[in-house]
């Protein structure tokens, strides 16, 4: 008996949400400044630009062999961008303490007049 194969994961690809997501604050910062008791406010609004790093957290992403879609991305500041690449290596590991999904849920689920408000902060 022959199953059906199973349908391709389908890449999310979107160029307007990535440039929205990185005038975002680092989110590991953020959860950062939360654990030493410090109030901070992610709403976006940063001096530099953040980079949209593509969690690979589900299994889908891994059998792509390819970056995840663009709604699975979360605004990282280079130095954390850097650190979770080239010393952490082991994406489970960085996220250990800090969800992800969350982040990329909310921003993805942004309304069009949510985002147009992220986009006249920076141009």
């Amino acid at each position: 008996m022959h199953g059906r194969a199973s349908p391709k994961p389908v890449r999310i690809r979107d160029a307007k949400h990535l440039k929205m997501v990185r005038h975002y604050d680092c989110w590991a910062c953020a959860v950062e400044q939360l654990a030493r008791g410090r109030s901070t406010v992610w709403v976006g609004g940063v001096q530099e630009l953040s980079e949209a790093h593509h969690t690979k957290l589900d299994a889908e992403d891994h059998t792509m062999n390819k970056k995840p879609s663009d709604h699975k991305v979360v605004p990282l500041c280079s130095n954390h961008h850097k650190h979770l690449h080239d010393v952490v290596g082991d994406e489970g590991r960085f996220w250990l303490d800090i969800s992800p999904r969350g982040a990329s849920g909310y921003l993805w689920n942004m309304t069009p007049e949510q985002k147009a408000v992220v986009g006249r902060w920076r141009g």
